[in-house]
């Protein structure tokens, strides 16, 4: 099975200070999502993984300036799990892909839908 849309899909990802240096995380992170929900389309980060196989990885440099175009809807949930706020770099390795349920689709759906606002403190710098 490979990322496509509406696969449920687990990452596991480290942060760190360079490319090859993933001293941010102490251990890797389990992170999933449900691939292609957001109304605006996929993401770029999305548009990376996409057709990518488990065992596939991927090393992403995440800026101030560039992590909303590039997560997107993603970013909230993603930045919530590591340790610190950009820049960092972030390696993504797919672990796990799934048909999604139903009810999983939806409830991605709707949480793509909501925004972390400005005033928040995730991080992501977006306004």
């Amino acid at each position: 099975m490979v990322v496509d849309y509406l696969k449920k899909v687990t990452l596991e990802l480290e942060a760190g200070t360079g490319p090859e240096d993933m001293d941010l995380t102490n251990s890797p992170l389990q992170h999933s999502f449900v691939f292609g929900v957001a109304t605006d389309g996929i993401t770029p980060f999305e548009k990376v993984l996409f057709s990518g196989a488990v065992g596939d990885e991927q090393t992403f440099d995440i800026q101030k300036e560039n992590v909303c175009d590039l997560l997107g809807h993603l970013r909230t949930d993603l930045l919530g799990q590591l340790p610190s706020p950009p820049p960092f770099f972030l390696k993504a390795r797919i672990t796990h892909i799934v048909q999604a349920e139903s009810r999983e689709v939806v409830k991605a759906m709707a949480a793509s839908t909501s925004d972390c606002g400005a005033d928040c403190d995730c991080g992501c710098g977006c306004v």
